[in-house]
């Protein structure tokens, strides 16, 4: 499958590491700059319940895209979604 164990992107390369899937890239370079650290069982509730609402409206907006003719016509081949 490539660098990515599930084949797709984005990857991103630290060292001799592969992070894949962008809430855990998030996650962890959050963590690696000190800006993703709950203080407590609710804070961190509210910064996954944040992600996951990014994440759900992420989707959604993918999914105007999706049966666009027009944007599949011009777009398709152009970004590759694996690897």
């Amino acid at each position: 499958m490539g660098v990515s164990i599930t084949g797709s992107i984005p990857v991103l390369h630290i060292g001799d590491k592969h992070l894949t899937q962008s809430t855990p890239i998030i996650k962890y370079l959050g963590q690696e700059l000190g800006k993703y650290l709950a203080k407590n069982i609710d804070a961190e509730f509210y910064l996954e319940q944040f992600a996951d609402i990014a994440n759900d409206w992420r989707v959604q907006w993918i999914r105007l895209f999706e049966n666009n003719e027009d944007f599949n016509k011009k777009y398709a081949g152009q970004v590759p979604t694996h690897l």
